[in-house]
């Protein structure tokens, strides 16, 4: 620290004199009473230099209620004239801060080092001898960073001018760049914007390709709906809704595709287990109708979904005895391209023409059923009933057989072929084909066939045979 010439106390960095003696030099007042310590130079004699060069003298710590005072050194006036209060010839310093005032106006750029980092801000030098100050911002930027408090010891910064505070004689700085990377103060716009006849065309292409990243990636309400009901495997429900009047106009083109292809599938499973199997879907033919409708109603265009939707209402209408409807679906559904779907739909006829005793519908149908999928079981075996019935034993042996020969261990078609040893009057061997049978049941065969199995064993016994 510098120390004043006139009294021998603490100057400020930069200063020959101490604060009260600069206010009596500026009010024309400089009669003290020197102190011990405080040497009295001559008349006309120069100031005795300060121990310490303003760049070789240490600023004291802040205190913690005050933000540090950043002063801007200037050289020493030259001794002022004669007549100083009898105190003899003494320096006269003028006020450097009027000088600081003009040298750096508001809103002029430097180009500085940051020198120390405080408590509240950054001290930066501008050259010259003339320090600034960089406060820290209590909010910080739009972005929640407050570019000064990323600033250390050395680094080069490029600052403007914000504010002259006279009453601490500090200047005031807003940091625009730092090492290559622009860094915004909060009260400094970027420097860096783009042409003014660009912007239009940027905001425009902003738009649009924030238009199209929503439409394609953010799901509206509706479809988030639908695709939480999809994600837990929820069909029914999920078709249910998509099938209230006016949601599926409110679902996006990829959730109605996704739609399309999950409920498709899950009716095409069902179907190829009723095709293996026979068994009937556990959620049943109508809401397998509900299902097939969404894909229909999704994809209006897919022929696929528009078979499936009419092979599985023919199934509904079936079940529920309505012949005439069941027929008409299954008729548009046998002209499918799929074979399997196909052979489904005209074994699903030949049911519906046996069921209105159209005996040569039946056989047609389940002949074409047998044409479409040879390998398929049920339309021999159906075929099979119906010679059996119409006392075509011969005929009804053969499907039998290719029954049997297809699917050797279902019990059901070995009971076919024993009525029809029965009918021929082949007892031992109707016998055999029934104690089969009965070794063949399974847990989930129909109770009533192993009752009519043991039946037809003990009307046996009871001929004899």
């Amino acid at each position: 620290m510098a120390k004043c010439s006139k009294c021998g106390t603490y100057a400020r960095i930069g200063f020959t004199l101490c604060p009260a003696c600069e206010e009596r030099q500026a009010e024309g007042t400089t009669s003290i009473e020197p102190s011990a310590s405080m040497p009295v130079p001559s008349s006309g004699a120069a100031p005795a230099p300060s121990p310490l060069s303003p760049k070789e003298a240490v600023q004291p710590p802040p205190t913690p209620n005050h933000a540090p005072v950043v002063e801007v050194p200037t050289a020493s006036a030259p001794a002022a004239a004669e007549g100083d209060g009898g105190l003899g010839s003494m320096p006269v310093l003028t006020d450097s801060w009027q000088s600081t005032v003009e040298d750096c106006p508001v809103g002029s750029k430097f180009h500085g080092e940051v020198i120390r980092v405080l408590e509240d801000g950054v001290a930066i030098d501008l050259g010259d001898d003339t320090l600034g100050f960089a406060p820290f911002s209590p909010l910080g930027t739009a972005e929640g960073v407050d570019p000064v408090r990323s600033l250390r010891d050395g680094q080069s910064v490029d600052v403007r001018v914000l504010k002259l505070d006279s009453i601490q004689r500090r200047i005031i700085l807003g940091v625009i760049a730092a090492r290559n990377e622009t860094i915004l103060s909060p009260e400094i716009s970027s420097p860096a914007s783009p042409p003014r006849s660009l912007v239009p065309w940027l905001v425009l292409v902003s738009v649009l390709v924030g238009a199209l990243w929503y439409g394609t990636t953010v799901p509206k309400g509706a479809d988030r709906e639908l695709q939480g009901l999809l994600s837990r495997g929820q069909m029914l429900e999920a078709s249910r809704v998509a099938l209230s009047p006016g949601r599926m106009e409110g679902y996006s083109n990829k959730t109605r595709e996704r739609l399309a292809t999950t409920a498709s599938g899950w009716v095409q499973q069902r179907l190829e287990s009723w095709m293996r199997e026979s068994a009937t879907p556990p959620l049943g033919w109508a809401a397998m109708a509900e299902v097939a409708s969404v894909a229909q109603a999704a994809e209006p265009g897919v022929e696929a979904h528009n078979f499936r939707l009419h092979y599985v209402r023919g199934q509904s209408a079936f079940e529920a005895e309505r012949y005439p409807e069941a027929r008409q679906m299954f008729v548009l559904a046998q002209t499918a391209p799929d074979r399997s779907l196909r052979a489904l739909a005209q074994n699903g006829l030949g049911k519906v023409c046996w069921r209105v005793r159209d005996v040569r519908c039946a056989v047609d149908a389940y002949r074409a059923a047998i044409s479409s999928e040879p390998t398929w079981v049920f339309p021999y075996q159906n075929l099979a009933g119906v010679m059996m019935q119409e006392r075509n034993y011969l005929e009804a042996e053969r499907y039998y057989e290719t029954t049997i020969r297809l699917t050797p261990n279902r019990a059901s078609p070995h009971v076919g072929l024993g009525e029809v040893y029965i009918a021929t009057r082949r007892y031992p061997q109707a016998r055999r084909k029934f104690e089969e049978a009965l070794r063949m049941l399974l847990p989930s065969d129909d109770p009533e066939l192993g009752r009519s199995i043991r039946a037809r064993l003990s009307w046996l016994a009871a001929r004899g045979q």
